[in-house]
């Protein structure tokens, strides 16, 4: 597992090599949409370490540093994923989510 600033160096390497269809599973996607579900605002993410921290706090947290640059990158790349697997893909629903719950209000 990435720290949270090794994730943020990475993700555009991680990101091309999704595209070009070189990263053999979905955590790309997976990373950036954890935590954006509705279901995430009020869950808490680990309460006996975290106290009152939710999925969505954290989310918001590892995600706020990106450039306004990168996230129409990110906002693009998702999109882009989401018409790859279409309507009624794995992630379709939260990917829509999270693009409409957090993603799209940055840009």
């Amino acid at each position: 597992m990435l720290s949270d600033e090794a994730w943020r160096y990475y993700l555009q390497a991680f990101i091309i090599y999704d595209i070009r269809g070189m990263i053999s599973h979905e955590d790309v996607v997976f990373h950036l949409t954890n935590g954006f579900a509705d279901a995430d605002r009020e869950e808490l993410l680990n309460p006996r370490r975290y106290g009152a921290r939710t999925r969505w706090d954290s989310a918001v947290f590892r995600c706020s540093v990106f450039s306004p640059k990168q996230v129409s990158a990110i906002v693009a790349y998702l999109n882009f994923k989401l018409e790859e697997e279409g309507e009624r893909g794995y992630y379709a629903q939260v990917i829509r989510e999270a693009l409409a719950n957090y993603w799209l209000g940055r840009t």
